[in-house]
């Protein structure tokens, strides 16, 4: 069979697993408690347990994610965030050579991007931060978007992060470019 086919059959099994369970639950309240329950409130609740029983099979079958640049790098909350460097550090040292020199590289380029939007958006601002501030700063700045991310937060994103940075301010890839040389 093809996958849609076995999975569409398995999703009607469980649906009919699902709505027998419920009526039999209907048919106790009933010798229980002489009251019927109605047709409408047991195809919901069939319904309702048949997609909870295969959402729970789907997640049971995959791994709670990928590994590498593709591993969960869930942040810290707001109380622990002291947590977040050493977090990203451990992170980074688990990648191969090569992914992290990809995640080294765009860190360093989104800590400029952010110390560059800052001196063109608050020059007063800039002219009074130190290299230490603006690398907190920017510190913050992939820490709240790791925040934002949640539990689809990856290493990765890092990466796609400051290629989209490259692409809307070209200007600033190549102004970090020739910095490194």
């Amino acid at each position: 069979m093809s996958g849609r086919l076995e999975n569409g059959v398995a999703a009607l099994v469980i649906f009919a697993l699902a709505y027998g369970l419920v009526a039999a639950v209907a048919f106790l309240v009933r010798i229980a408690s002489k009251k019927v329950i109605p047709a409408r409130v047991l195809n919901f609740s069939a319904a309702a347990l048949a997609i909870v029983c295969i959402a729970l099979l789907l997640n049971s079958g995959s791994s709670p994610g990928g590994t590498g640049l593709d591993a969960p790098f869930i942040a810290p909350p707001e109380p622990q965030m002291e947590s977040f460097l050493p977090q990203f550090n451990t992170a980074l040292e688990q990648l191969p050579p090569q992914d992290r020199a990809s995640v080294t590289e765009a860190t360093s380029f989104l800590t400029f991007a952010a110390g560059r939007n800052m001196m063109e958006t608050d020059p007063a601002k800039f002219a009074q931060q130190s290299d230490k501030d603006l690398v907190a700063y920017s510190l913050l700045k992939m820490y709240r978007f790791a925040q934002e991310q949640g539990s689809s937060m990856t290493l990765r994103k890092y990466i796609w992060l400051a290629e989209e940075f490259k692409k809307q301010k070209p200007e600033w890839w190549q102004e970090y470019k020739s910095q490194q040389h």
